[in-house]
């Protein structure tokens, strides 16, 4: 949703794609800095609370539409990169688990 609004006219959109954008980007923020709070990774968990303060939909953050078309496609992709990163750390975190889990000794 985010690389759409970034590559499209600002125009084409109504007022509740961004809405519903805040709360969707939000959502998704929170959940991925708890993942990185479980997963030991502070700095990810900083820049996720970060990401989830900008687009708040309780008390929304107003900036230029040009910084906000800037902002959409760069953290459309920091989104799609740690979404990659919280996947594959998140098994290999599992895998230490169940590793432990069989032989303490691991």
């Amino acid at each position: 949703m985010m690389f759409l609004a970034a590559l499209a006219d600002a125009q084409t959109f109504p007022y509740v794609y961004y809405q519903v954008l805040r709360v969707v980007v939000c959502g998704t923020a929170i959940y991925g800095a708890m993942k990185y709070y479980v997963l030991a990774r502070h700095g990810g968990s900083v820049m996720m609370i970060l990401l989830a303060l900008l687009f708040n939909p309780v008390a929304p953050v107003t900036l230029p539409r040009n910084l906000w078309r800037l902002l959409d496609f760069w953290l459309g992709i920091f989104l799609l990169v740690a979404g990659n990163y919280l996947v594959t750390d998140s098994e290999a975190h599992a895998f230490r688990e169940e590793q432990r889990r069989r032989n303490p000794d691991y």
